[in-house]
C-alpha cells in the first residue's frame, strides 16, 4: 500500500478537539455611533464595507469570531456569507457565529452567540424586537423601551439559550458589566443563573479556587466565595472596535471544531479547554493563584498522527490520532484491541521471537490482518519531521518476516529512506491487554517502565545483547574475547607439553656429535638440516601451483560463460555517438581479449611455476645423493662394526635433529601464542571496564529517573532505587555452574543456603579475583560459605570465570503508592490492593516521556473510585505533555479526561466475515460521540461528574 501526501491530507483532516483562535466579541461599523465613538479609532465607519470588513478579518489567525454588535445583528449575514463562500473557495479557514450584546434595562450587558445558521439570524432579531429594541442598533436602545412588559437579564439569557444560544457576560469587571456595574443590585440572582456560565474577564483577574471538598473553582479576583458558590468559565475580554484590533485580548479554545457547541464545552472544562497558564500573585490576598490568557504551547513531544489499514477485518479503515488523549471505545469483540496490534506491528514494536507474547501477537495478526495485509502509520518525531511507516504482513514459521519501509515527507512527497532507523527517531511504551496486571503481579519487570522512561533499554541492550541491528554489541566483544582466550589457553597447554623435552633432545643431540668425529660428520649434518627447508620450500610451491591451477579454471569457465566474441569489431568506435549494438559489441570484445590475454599469461606463469618446482625437486635428488655419499664416505672410512655404528648414529642424529626442528617451530608458535593471550587479556580488561562503566551509568540514569517520579505529577505515587539490589540474576547463574562444577561425590552441601551467602556478600567481579587468586579463606572469611562450598569454588574454570565477568546484578526498582487516608507511602508489593498496585504502576508509566503511552484497558483491577479520582487526574496533568492512547470499556477516562479523540468502533458480519468499522470519532462536541460514550459502562454518571466537576449548578 503505497505512501502517498494525499492519503496523509486525510488523516490530518480529522476532528479531534485541538485550539482554535477566537475572539467572540467583536463590533462591526453596523452601528456607527458606537464604532466612530472608539478611542484612537484609524478608520471611520462609512469608509468600511463588510467585503473590506471581512478582508481584513481574513489576514488573521483567528478560527472562529462572533459578531456581538450592539442591540442588532445587522452585518450578520453577510459576514458569514462571505466566509462560507471563502472557505468553499478554499481561501479562508474562519467561521463566523451570529451574535448580540444586548443593553439591558438594569443597566449591565450580556451578549447571545448563535449557531452558524443564517436562517437563525431573524429568529435573533424578532428576539430583540420582542425585547422593545430597534433591531437597528440606535444609540438609545435598551430593553424594555416603550415595552409595558420589562424584561430582566433573567428574562434575556432565558430567551438566548430558548433560540439555542450561549450566554456570555462580557467585561464583567467594568461598569457595564454583570461584576462592575455600581447600579445594578440583582448580580448575585444573574450569576447564579444555570445559564450564566461564561464571564468575559482580564487576563489576570481571575482567581482560581481550591475548596476543602477538593474541587477548583475560577472566579473574578473580588467574587466573593461563600456567596458564589458555582464555577465560571472565561474568556478573554477583547471587545474589538477596530481593523486593527481583531487579535486584541482574544481566546484560544479547545474544540473539535469551529462551532457553538465547541465553545460550550468550555463550561464543563474551564481550564482543559481554554489554553492558560496559572501564575502566583504577589498580593496579599486569600488566592494567589491567578488565571492568564496565553497562546496555546507549541507540542515539543513525539506522537502518531494516524494510520491506514488495507486487508483483514479492519480492511480500508483510518484511524486518527490526537497528539494528547485519545479513547478507542466499542463493545466488546468490536475490534478494539486490534488497533493496538496494528500500531505494535507498523512501529514494529514486537516481543522477542522466543517468547510466548511474540507467538500470541503473531497470532492475532495473521487473524486480524491476514498474510498480505498492510497498514501505513504516520508520525511526527520529536524534531517535527513527518515520517511514515509502512509494513506488509509477513510470516515464516510464525515469526514475522522483514521491518517497516520508512518514508520522509519532503515536498509534499513522501521518499523512501534507507538509511533512517526508526529506533532512533520514535519509539512507543505499549501495555497490551492484561500487561498491566502481569507487572503488578511480577516485581521484577516493574523496572522495564523505569528504563523505558529514561531511555536506557538502548544502553541495557548492549551489555543483554551480543548483537544488536546487525552489530556486534560490548557484550558481544567481551564473549567473543574469551572465547579466543579459551581457545589460546587450550592451544599454549599443548604446544607447552610439546616442547617441554627440547632441552633433553638439544643435549642428546650434542652426546651424539661428540661421538661422531666433527669433521667427517659436519657435511653429513650439514645436508641433514638442509632437507627440512627443501621440504618446505617444495611444499609451498605445490600450494602455490593448486592455487594458480584453480585461478586458471575458474578464468577458463568465466570466458565460456562470456558473451560470444563478435567476429568484426565495429570501426572507428565512438562511445559517445555510435549504437548501442556498436556500443554492446565492443565491450564485449574488449571483455574477451581481456581474459584471453589473461588467460595466456596464466599460462605462461603457470609453466614458470611448474619448472621452479621440478627444478626444486631436482635439488632435493642431488641433495640426496650428496647425503647418501656423505654417509658412505663415513662407512669406508670406519671398519664394519664402526660403519654400523655410524650408521645408527647417523640415523639417530638425523631423526632428533628432524624433531628438534619441528619443537623449535612450536616454541615459536607458543611464544606467539603467550604474546596474543596477553593481548587479549589485557583487551579484555578494558572491556570489563567499559562494561562496569556502561552499567554504573544505567543505575545513574535509573536514579534521575527515580528523583522525576518521586517529584512527578502523581501526588500520591513516589519510588526508590537499591543499587544492585536484586540478586535473582547472580543468584541463576551460580546455579548454573554449581552444576557444571559438582558431582554426586563432589557435591554443595545446603547448596541454595550457601549461595544466597555468596550473592549477598560478594560482588561477580570479587568472587572472580578470589578465585583466581586460589583464595579460599578469603572466599570464607567474605561469606560465611563452608570450607567444602570454597574448595568447590576454587575448582572454577575459566570458562565460568568469564560468565561471572559479565553478570549483572540488577537494582532493585520500588514503588510506593499512599492510599487514601494515610500518611506514608506503602510499597507497591506490600499491602497495596490489586487496583492500587495497577494504579501506581500506570501512574508511574505515564510520567512524561519522549514517546507515546498505549495502554489496553488501564481500568482493569481498578475500581471507579480510583478511576475517577486517581486515575483520570493523572491523565489531565499528562496529556498536554505526552500523547496517551486508551483503549477502555468505561466512559470516566474519556469524558472525565475529557478525551480529545474518541473513537468508536463497531463490529458487522457479512457473508459470515466478521469487519470492524470505525462508525464515528471526534471530541465530546460531537454529539454521535456522546450518545456513544452514553452506552459505555458509567456513561450518564461520567457526564453528570462532568458537569459537577467545577460547578454542580451545571446540567448536560
Amino acid at each position: 500500500m503505497a505512501i502517498t501526501y494525499d492519503e496523509y491530507l486525510k488523516i490530518i483532516d480529522g476532528s479531534d478537539a485541538k485550539f482554535y483562535h477566537t475572539n467572540l466579541h467583536i463590533h462591526t461599523p453596523a452601528t456607527p455611533w458606537d464604532w466612530n465613538s472608539f478611542e484612537n479609532q484609524t478608520t471611520r465607519a462609512d469608509e468600511i464595507s463588510p467585503e473590506r470588513f471581512f478582508d481584513a478579518l481574513n489576514t488573521t489567525s483567528l478560527d472562529l469570531i462572533a459578531i456581538t454588535d450592539h442591540n442588532t445583528v445587522a452585518w450578520c449575514e453577510a459576514l458569514m456569507t462571505l466566509a462560507q463562500k471563502a472557505r468553499e473557495e478554499g481561501r479562508s479557514k474562519l467561521y463566523i457565529l451570529p451574535g448580540v450584546e444586548i443593553t439591558s434595562y438594569e443597566g449591565p450587558h450580556i451578549i447571545g452567540i448563535f449557531n452558524d445558521d443564517i436562517q437563525i439570524i431573524k429568529e435573533i432579531n424578532a428576539m430583540l424586537i420582542s425585547f422593545g429594541l430597534s433591531g437597528e442598533g440606535k444609540q438609545d436602545d435598551r430593553v424594555g423601551l416603550n415595552r409595558k412588559k420589562e424584561y430582566t437579564l433573567s428574562d434575556i439569557v432565558i430567551e438566548i439559550e430558548s433560540l439555542g444560544g450561549i450566554v456570555i457576560a462580557p467585561h464583567v469587571h467594568n461598569k457595564m458589566g454583570l461584576w462592575g456595574h455600581r447600579d445594578f443590585r440583582g448580580r448575585y440572582d444573574v450569576l447564579l443563573h444555570k445559564y450564566v456560565n461564561i464571564l468575559a474577564a482580564p487576563s489576570g483577574e481571575i482567581k482560581r479556587v481550591s475548596d476543602p471538598s477538593g474541587n477548583t473553582r475560577l472566579l473574578y479576583k473580588n467574587m466573593d466565595t461563600d456567596q458564589i458558590k458555582k464555577s465560571f468559565a472565561f474568556i478573554n475580554t477583547s471587545d474589538c472596535h477596530r481593523l486593527e484590533d481583531f487579535e486584541l485580548d482574544t481566546t484560544w479554545m479547545k474544540m473539535g471544531k469551529p462551532t457553538l457547541e465547541g465553545i460550550k464545552q468550555i463550561t464543563y472544562e474551564p481550564e482543559l479547554r481554554v489554553s492558560h497558564e496559572i501564575k502566583f500573585s504577589d498580593e496579599d490576598v486569600e488566592h494567589k493563584e491567578k488565571f492568564h490568557f496565553v497562546e496555546p504551547p507549541q507540542i515539543n513531544y513525539p506522537y502518531i498522527i494516524g494510520m491506514t489499514i488495507r486487508g483483514g477485518n479492519l480492511d480500508s479503515q483510518i484511524v486518527r490520532f490526537s497528539p494528547h488523549q485519545n479513547s478507542i471505545i466499542g463493545k466488546n469483540y468490536a475490534g478494539k484491541s486490534a488497533i493496538v496490534d496494528m500500531i505494535r506491528f507498523a512501529l514494529d514494536e514486537i516481543p522477542p521471537t522466543d517468547t510466548d507474547e511474540h507467538v500470541t501477537l503473531v497470532k492475532r495478526l495473521t487473524g486480524i490482518l491476514t498474510e498480505g495485509g498492510c497498514v501505513n502509520i504516520y508520525i511526527k518525531p520529536l524534531d517535527n519531521r513527518i515520517i511514515a511507516l509502512s509494513r506488509v504482513l509477513s510470516t515464516t514459521y510464525g515469526n514475522l518476516d522483514g521491518r517497516p519501509d520508512v518514508f520522509m515527507l519532503i515536498d509534499e512527497r513522501f521518499e523512501k529512506q534507507t538509511d533512517l532507523a526508526l529506533e532512533e527517531v520514535f519509539r512507543i511504551e505499549t501495555y497490551p491487554q492484561g500487561e498491566v496486571v502481569k507487572i503488578k503481579d511480577r516485581v521484577s519487570e516493574q523496572m522495564r517502565i523505569i528504563d523505558a522512561l529514561g531511555k536506557i533499554n538502548e544502553v541495557i541492550s548492549i551489555i543483554k545483547n551480543e548483537e544488536t541491528n546487525g552489530e556486534t554489541t560490548l557484550l558481544g566483544k567481551i564473549v567473543r574475547n574469551g572465547e579466543k582466550i579459551l581457545t589460546l589457553s587450550e592451544r599454549i597447554e599443548i604446544l607447552i607439553e610439546d616442547v617441554r623435552d627440547i632441552e633433553d633432545l638439544e643435549n642428546e643431540i650434542a652426546e651424539l656429535e661428540k661421538l661422531i668425529d666433527a669433521k667427517v660428520f659436519e657435511e653429513l649434518k650439514g645436508w641433514a638440516n638442509i632437507k627440512g627447508k627443501l621440504k618446505s620450500f617444495i611444499r609451498s610451491f605445490n600450494e602455490i601451483l593448486e592455487l594458480s591451477e584453480t585461478t586458471k579454471e575458474k578464468t577458463l569457465t568465466e570466458m565460456e560463460d562470456g558473451a560470444e566474441i563478435y567476429s568484426v569489431m565495429p570501426k572507428d568506435f565512438n562511445p559517445n555517438e555510435d549504437s548501442i549494438d556498436d556500443f554492446e559489441k565492443y565491450i564485449t570484445t574488449v571483455y574477451q581479449q581481456a581474459l584471453i590475454q589473461f588467460a595466456n599469461d596464466l599460462d605462461e606463469k603457470f609453466e614458470a611455476l611448474k619448472n621452479i618446482n621440478e627444478k626444486l625437486i631436482d635439488l632435493e635428488k642431488i641433495r640426496q645423493e650428496r647425503y647418501d655419499q656423505a654417509a658412505s664416505d663415513i662407512r669406508e672410512i670406519a671398519d664394519d662394526e664402526a660403519e654400523d655404528v655410524h650408521d645408527v648414529l647417523v640415523e639417530r642424529f638425523t631423526n632428533k635433529q628432524e624433531k628438534l626442528a619441528y619443537l623449535l617451530e612450536r616454541k615459536e608458535d607458543l611464544e606467539k601464542r603467550q604474546t596474543e593471550i596477553e593481548e587479549a587479556k589485557k583487551a579484555r580488561s578494558i572491556l570489563i571496564e567499559e562494561f562496569g562503566d556502561i552499567r554504573r551509568e544505567i543505575t545513574n540514569r535509573r536514579r534521575e529517573i527515580v528523583e522525576l517520579i518521586t517529584g512527578g505529577l502523581a501526588e500520591n505515587v513516589t519510588a526508590d532505587l537499591i543499587e544492585e539490589g536484586d540478586y535473582s540474576d547472580y543468584f541463576q547463574l551460580l546455579e548454573d555452574i554449581a552444576k557444571d562444577i559438582t558431582s554426586r561425590d563432589n557435591k554443595i552441601q545446603n547448596k541454595n543456603q550457601q549461595l544466597q551467602k555468596v550473592v549477598q556478600n560478594i560482588k561477580p567481579l570479587q568472587l572472580v579475583e578470589i578465585i583466581r587468586g586460589n583464595n579460599a579463606n578469603r572466599l570464607i572469611d567474605a561469606s560465611g560459605v563452608t570450607d567444602n562450598t570454597a574448595r568447590i569454588f576454587m575448582s572454577m574454570g575459566e570458562r565460568n570465570l568469564h560468565r561471572l565477568e559479565t553478570c549483572i546484578v540488577n537494582d532493585k526498582f520500588i514503588i510506593l503508592f499512599k492510599k487514601e487516608g494515610d500518611e506514608n507511602f506503602t510499597a507497591i508489593d506490600e499491602g497495596l490492593s490489586g487496583g492500587e498496585q495497577a494504579l501506581a504502576l500506570i501512574c508511574v508509566a505515564m510520567i512524561p516521556k519522549e514517546m507515546p503511552l498505549v495502554i489496553d484497558q488501564p481500568e482493569d483491577e481498578l475500581g471507579p473510585a480510583l478511576i475517577t479520582h486517581e486515575l483520570v487526574e493523572q491523565v489531565r496533568a499528562i496529556k498536554s505533555l505526552r500523547q496517551l492512547i486508551f483503549v477502555t470499556h468505561v466512559a470516566n477516562i474519556p469524558v472525565l479526561g475529557d478525551s480529545e479523540q474518541v473513537v468508536y468502533i463497531q463490529q458487522y458480519i457479512k457473508d459470515g466475515m466478521k469487519f470492524s468499522v470505525i462508525e464515528c470519532e471526534g471530541s465530546l462536541d460531537d454529539l454521535k460521540i456522546v450518545d456513544k460514550l452514553l452506552e459505555l459502562d458509567g456513561g450518564e454518571g461520567a457526564f453528570k461528574k462532568r458537569a459537577d466537576r467545577y460547578s454542580p449548578l451545571l446540567n448536560i
